[in-house]
Formats: structure tokens, sequence, C-alpha cells
């Protein structure tokens, strides 16, 4: 009985330790935008491009990250929910993606819309989790390679972990959008259309993957 007991504490202390080494996480904080996330150690920084101010990638290569905090005009916060949505739809559709869902959700504790949308080639997927707080649009933009779930574990951890620095009203997510084009729809419009560079990196990784798996053939 003594030697379960102890065999039983013993498991479970190795299963908290390996457990804990999973969940590490870095907490990075944006102050210029009144922001914080936590990304998992083992992802690797990446270059940006505007309007995104910050990049990042699993140590295999197989999912991305693009975080964007952008300013907006007093007169457009209101319905720049909708705008971004818009704008990020259409440049996912002219980049050959196909919209596959859209739901509320929500980024920390603040209300999000998330759009998921898929591509047979390369095989990837992408989800962008949106919200606005005072004068703020955040967006967080996953892609996934080849049979990684949109649900992927980690990607989830990133959005729970979001938190803003000093409180901010948060806009409603709502699905208006304005004409002519507004900035909110101008940055949505630009993230869909870049969104494939954070899938480059994981299609070429899984060729060099297979390809050595053939060479030791």
């Amino acid at each position: 009985m003594l030697v379960t007991r102890t065999f039983k504490r013993l498991a479970v202390a190795a299963f908290l330790l390996i457990g804990g080494f999973g969940l590490r996480a870095e907490t990075l904080t944006f102050a210029d935008h009144n922001f914080s996330i936590e990304v998992p150690t083992h992802w690797s920084s990446g270059k940006p491009q505007p309007p995104m101010i910050a990049a990042y990638q699993s140590a295999d290569g197989t999912k991305g990250l693009m975080v964007t905090a952008a300013k907006l005009p007093e007169n457009e916060r209101a319905r720049a929910s909708g705008d971004t949505q818009t704008g990020m739809k259409k440049g996912l559709t002219d980049n050959g993606w196909t919209i596959e869902s859209e739901r509320d959700g929500m980024i920390g504790s603040l209300p999000s819309r998330v759009i998921k949308a898929r591509r047979p080639s390369p095989d990837s997927s992408i989800s962008v989790y949106l919200t606005i707080a005072g004068d703020e649009l955040y967006a967080l933009s996953f892609t996934f390679g080849s049979g990684i779930s949109v649900d992927d574990a980690e990607a989830k951890s990133i959005v729970q972990s979001f938190k803003l620095l000093k409180p901010a009203v948060v806009q409603p997510m709502t699905t208006e959008t304005t004409e002519p084009p507004s900035t909110a729809y101008r940055i949505g419009y630009t993230l869909g259309r870049i969104g494939i560079f954070l899938v480059v990196p994981v299609v070429l990784l899984s060729v060099w993957i297979v390809s050595r798996a053939l060479e030791r053939r």
C-alpha cells in the first residue's frame, strides 16, 4: 500500500513537472499600445510588416502569429469592427482563402470577432481574433500548417493571455460597415493580403522534412 501511494505521488509530481515545462511562456508588453500577451518561450520572433507590430513562429514552423495594434480616428471607432472584418475577408478571398466561419469570441476578457479561413494550396488555415478598445484596433492572426487545428492549444493560450495595461472603453463587435473604405477597412484588407507570408515558411519547412525523410529511405 505504501509503495502504491508513493508511486501515485511520484506520477502526479512528474505530470505536473512535465506540464509546467509545456506551459512556459514569456510575457510581452506593448506599452505604446496598452496591452500585453504571453507567447510560448520556444516560439521565435520575426520581422513584422506594417500594420503588424510583432510576428512569431513556433519552433517547428507549423504555426505563426501576427500581432496588430493600430490607432483609429475617433469618428471611425464605433463601426471599426465591421469595417475591419469586411476588409479582412476581402483581403483573404483576394488571396485565395475561403472563409469557413465567423463568430463572437473573446480575447482575454474582451469581446471579439473570430474569422477562420482555409486555403487548399498550400494546405493551411488562419484564425483571426479582432477587438477594439479605447482608440486601438487589436488583431491576433494565427496561421497553421497542414494538419494543425485552428483550435490549437498554444494559440488558445496566447489569445487568453491578452490583457489591457490600463482600462479602456471596449467598442461593440458589430458587422456593420461604412462607405467609403475607412482606416479600419484598409487595415483589415492589408492583414488579409499579407496572411500568406506566414504560410510560406511553414510550407518550406514541411517540404524540407519530407525530402529529408525520403533521402533516408
